[in-house]
């Protein structure tokens, strides 16, 4: 038998052209592959050349570290990320700030994506070495100083002991997050911690130049923000300078320890003299309340003041009012709305949500809103010593009238006795303001002592031309 086609083995020289013909398809379906890959860099790195350089943004924390600057590094980690940018430069030189102020610069550039590198030009003292710390690369100028970080009260007396140890804390895992060494971190804090070779105990740790690149908190030097650029290899990349906004302007100058104080001293200052005076709110009250508007506003902008403090200073407002339209002379509700107020004011000062809040904060707090009360208290007792001194001397310019301080001269159609003791019947009811017919004409008055119906006869006992005060005869009230 003769074996099929299947069985029967190739012919010697069908065995060269199936190889042949197999080594040309492979050729063939190989090729395209082996050409793009050989393509593929080339087109790559025209690709690259041609793409637009990642910008570099910049941010300077200089002079004392407070709420605005938090809110700026915050702002500014938030547009580098939308950029893509290369880097966020954070110049520093800062005699160090707040608390609570600077953990949340800390917070900001520990968790941005963006790589961070800090410029200390000349000093990071205090919060500013945290900032420094919080880098993630940390540059340093020519005679650069970091540490010295201990916190400290507003008196410029050391914190206590529980507040140093969460500070630590907080340097501790700082300079560890960002693979520095923590004891160093630590002894910026407390002059408790040695470090071999750079502090001993009892001194607070105080990083020159050499020192800071000896113990891993300088990664370079450079003398200007030029060769900073260039040592990072970003010299010809786009730069971006991050400045403040208007209300990080507002936040920094509002929540000043001198300006807050004083929107609160002449805040109290106008209500509290409502108060001592009675007998109805004039002009004086509402700069009074604007002024506490104001310095509210900006501890709102800050993120300090919540609904609490809102709650409080509308409530203490709302009780001086009480005091001065329907409950003169009483008190009780004056003396609360004051201290309502100075509850308020104090807790809008102190970030409760920060990870560190010193019992100190609060202390400080409530004696900026005091002694901003006992200044009020202060200039009104002055003003009203000034106005009697005035007045003997015979050059009365102000002068005391019915409990209240206004003008000796006729302004607005006060004079020395005007309307006082003269009697009239109240034409509406007084809730407490309303009208009264005083020999033919209606005159706007404001009860003494809350609700008179219409038809009381009443007499004006307050008459300072733009507020009368009237009061009820005791056979004025009409029958029911």
């Amino acid at each position: 038998m003769r074996p099929s086609a299947a069985q029967r083995p190739p012919s010697p020289s069908a065995v060269p052209r199936r190889l042949l013909g197999g080594l040309t398809v492979a050729v063939a379906l190989l090729l395209p592959a082996l050409a793009a890959s050989l393509a593929g860099p080339v087109t790559t790195a025209a690709a690259q050349e041609d793409a637009p350089l990642r910008p570099v943004h910049l941010v300077t924390v200089q002079g004392e570290i407070d709420l605005g600057l938090a809110a700026l590094i915050e702002r500014a980690t938030v547009e580098a990320e939308e950029a893509d940018a290369a880097a966020l430069v954070v110049l520093v030189d800062t005699p160090g700030g707040r608390l609570d102020a600077v953990l949340r610069m800390r917070d900001a550039l520990l968790g941005t994506s963006v790589p961070t590198v800090a410029f200390v030009d000349r000093d990071a003292f205090s919060a500013g070495a945290l900032v420094a710390i919080a880098s993630e690369r940390l540059w340093v100028a020519p005679g650069a100083v970091i540490g010295a970080a201990t916190p400290v009260l507003g008196d410029g007396t050391t914190a206590d002991e529980k507040t140093i140890s969460a500070v630590r804390a907080v340097f501790r895992a700082t300079a560890a997050e960002r693979g520095r060494d923590p004891a160093v971190a630590e002894a910026m804090v407390d002059p408790d911690v040695a470090v071999d070779g750079l502090v001993a105990a009892g001194t607070l740790a105080t990083l020159d130049v050499t020192q800071a690149r000896t113990f891993g908190y300088a990664d370079g030097v450079a003398a200007d923000l030029e060769e900073l650029l260039a040592g990072l290899g970003l010299a010809d990349a786009p730069r971006v300078d991050v400045d403040p906004a208007l209300a990080e302007r507002l936040v920094r100058f509002l929540t000043s320890s001198v300006v807050a104080g004083l929107l609160l001293s002449v805040g109290l200052w106008l209500l509290v003299g409502d108060v001592l005076g009675g007998g109805g709110l004039g002009l004086g009250a509402v700069l009074g309340g604007g002024a506490i508007a104001t310095f509210l506003f900006g501890h709102l902008l800050a993120g300090l003041a919540g609904l609490e403090s809102v709650v409080l200073l509308v409530l203490g407002i709302v009780l001086i009012a009480v005091e001065v339209l329907v409950l003169p002379g009483v008190g009780i509700a004056g003396a609360s709305g004051v201290l309502a107020v100075v509850g308020g004011a104090a807790l809008a000062m102190v970030d409760r949500d920060a990870d560190v809040v010193p019992r100190e904060a609060f202390v400080s707090a409530f004696s900026v809103a005091g002694l901003a009360l006992i200044g009020a208290v202060v200039l009104l007792v002055g003003a009203l010593l000034l106005a009697g001194r005035a007045a003997r001397r015979g050059r009365p310019t102000v002068t005391r009238r019915g409990g209240r301080l206004v003008l000796a001269s006729d302004v607005g159609g006060a004079h020395a006795t005007g309307l006082v003791g003269t009697r009239g019947v109240t034409v509406t009811a007084l809730h407490p303001a309303g009208v009264v017919e005083v020999a033919g004409e209606r005159v706007d008055v404001v009860a003494e002592a809350g609700y008179l119906p219409a038809g009381t006869t009443v007499e004006i006992v307050v008459d300072e031309g733009y507020r009368r005060v009237v009061r009820a005869t005791p056979e004025g009230t009409p029958p029911d």
